[in-house]
């Protein structure tokens, strides 16, 4: 029976490997909650409980006695390390994840000639199972620790004070990985984005604007700080970044950027996006900061034992789909508070990071089709989604006074796989306040360019379209304007 449940738990503790990895080592970056005391003792709650199911659930078998529902299990639970250890691989840093990959294949396929999958399992568990009591051990020393820390300082409300109507304001849309030739160059057929060809009728369309780069982590910090970065690493708290003019390391939020300057000028800021944590890294420069985690958390935000206990049992039994899950559940949360924010007049500059069409591909899209045709709903859901916001500043008589600015942190990373065509251009708008008004913009620049363009807009510089097109003009790199 020891060793039944001792097999067991170190199966469990495979199963619970995305939240030791977060509670144990530290691997908080990109978690909206930080440990708590109760998340530490749900683990070792959970894996106990877990194990001591399975093993219950094992003597049931047994008693049972049916060869087929034996082998089935069997088989079951060998796919579902040979899943886990998959998985927990990619994790393993400076290894091409593709050799550990077709190595467990080639395993498999041998383990299932020589039918020694059961033994192969065993005994993988066997020799993990001192791993046990390093997890535990770790989670104890992680209760004790967090029993006296305090919760963090509630964010600010949103701003309600008088502001200056006559004071330009800026509303900054970024929507992730938001690709220009797909939505607006060649729609599929079938494809019907009637908000974003609106928009396009009253602003400046450019045809050839360029992300600073591929990858989030280092194209908003580009963005927002208005200078090219050459590289992004993050520890558990800090995203170190380098700029590429100077070669200098320095952690994001420690440098000048538009919502610091945007202050200077007398302006209140705000931002909302998901993905990189905003308000630990850059909070201080706003007068306002949300942001929603990417990854699925497995600390509840409701700090008590049984929620703690609930949000690491959800997410590991809904496994492969609770990505999906879980921007099905934070996107309408998200989009309500963005609704606020960008009819909230006191805020002369607005920046969200909205995280569509982004996968994982959630709007009329099952879990299992993250494809192409996800992609194109999701397009239509952010099509969805600049309506609502267009619609509350509408009501508030703040649409025709606000520039907005449409655009990506970058392209469609899987365009040849889903389309079939290769293009890094991303789309940039612009309608200036009262504009009414299409223009397009024809010469290559980088949208790097940003910040200073919004700043210049906030010092009333720029004001009309003419104006936009003139400072492109003169500020746009007609060398250097493709991502790097």
């Amino acid at each position: 029976m020891l060793k039944k449940f001792l097999i067991a738990l170190s199966f469990t503790n495979l199963c619970f490997y995305n939240v030791f990895c977060i509670l144990c080592y530290q691997r908080t970056f990109y978690v909206r909650y930080l440990p708590t005391a109760n998340s530490y003792l749900a683990l070792i709650i959970n894996e106990l409980l877990v194990a001591s199911l399975m093993v219950l659930a094992w003597e049931i078998v047994l008693r049972i006695n049916k060869p087929y529902l034996t082998k089935t299990i069997k088989a079951f639970l060998f796919l579902v390390v040979l899943i886990l250890v998959n998985d927990a691989a990619r994790d393993i840093q400076g290894i091409d994840h593709d050799i550990i990959k077709y190595s467990l294949l080639t395993i498999t396929f041998l383990l299932i000639i020589f039918k020694k999958t059961t033994k192969a399992t065993v005994f993988f568990l066997l020799i993990s199972a001192p791993f046990v009591g390093v997890i535990f051990f770790k989670s104890a020393a992680g209760f004790v620790a967090n029993l006296h820390r305090t919760a963090p300082p509630p964010k600010p409300a949103l701003s309600s004070t008088a502001v200056d109507n006559q004071a330009p304001r800026v509303l900054w849309l970024l929507f992730d990985e938001l690709d220009y030739r797909i939505a607006f160059i060649d729609k599929p057929q079938g494809l019907k984005l009637p908000t974003f060809e609106r928009f396009q009728k009253q602003a400046i369309t450019a045809e050839n604007a360029y992300s600073p780069s591929t990858w989030t982590k280092v194209s908003i910090p580009a963005l927002i700080d208005g200078r090219f970065i050459s590289g992004a690493v993050n520890d558990n708290q800090n995203l170190k970044i380098t700029y590429r003019d100077t070669g200098d390391t320095v952690n994001w939020g420690s440098k000048p950027n538009v919502f610091s300057r945007a202050g200077e000028l007398g302006y209140k800021t705000a931002l909302i996006g998901e993905y990189l944590p905003y308000e630990r890294l850059i909070g201080k420069d706003l007068t306002y900061c949300s942001w929603y985690s990417y990854y699925p958390s497995y600390v509840s935000p409701v700090d008590t034992l049984p929620a703690n206990l609930y949000s690491q049992l959800f997410n590991i039994f809904t496994a492969l789909t609770k990505s999906y899950i879980h921007r099905k559940n934070t996107y309408p949360v998200f989009l309500e508070e963005s609704k606020k924010l960008a009819a909230e007049p006191a805020y002369g500059l607005t920046m969200i990071h909205i995280p569509i069409p982004h996968g994982p591909f959630f709007y009329k899209t099952p879990w299992w089709n993250q494809s192409g045709e996800g992609y194109l709903n999701s397009l239509v859901l952010a099509d969805e989604t600049l309506k609502q916001l267009w619609d509350v500043m509408a009501s508030k008589g703040l649409w025709d006074s606000t520039t907005v600015i449409l655009s990506s942190d970058h392209w469609l990373r899987k365009q040849k796989k889903y389309f079939n065509v290769t293009d890094s251009r991303i789309p940039f708008l612009v309608k200036t306040a009262g504009q009414k008004e299409a223009f397009v913009y024809q010469p290559h620049f980088n949208t790097v360019i940003t910040q200073a363009l919004i700043l210049a807009i906030l010092e009333n510089k720029v004001t009309t379209p003419e104006d936009v097109i003139d400072w492109l003009d003169k500020h746009r790199d007609p060398v250097n304007y493709l991502p790097i």
